[in-house]
């Protein structure tokens, strides 16, 4: 068995498969101007967050993640591209996510 992430297009029901990989820089860099969430803060570069991107096969990411372990146990942290998902509203390509 396979562990296979997705999101749905809405018209159509057709599954979009995502990876989730470790985030680049220029994946952090990029939510700068695009995104509701700046990904570049002081708190986020932290080294001891793990951050993940999730991502279209066309390169296009939907989500990241930052997690940290410490003695209290795991920290989550997670962001959306809302401008991602307008898009896809707009055009019928997602469901399952309610702002």
């Amino acid at each position: 068995m396979v562990l296979q992430y997705y999101v749905v297009e809405n018209a159509t029901g057709k599954q979009i498969e995502i990876d989730i990989e470790s985030a680049t820089n220029e994946d952090l860099t990029s939510t700068k101007e695009k995104w509701q969430s700046d990904w570049t803060s002081e708190f986020i570069r932290d080294p001891k967050l793990e951050k993940y991107a999730a991502k279209t096969d066309a390169g296009e990411i939907v989500a990241l993640g930052a997690y940290r372990e410490d003695d209290h146990g795991i920290s989550v942290f997670i962001a959306n591209n809302s401008d991602y998902l307008k898009k896809a509203r707009k055009y019928g390509h997602f469901t399952g996510y309610k702002n």
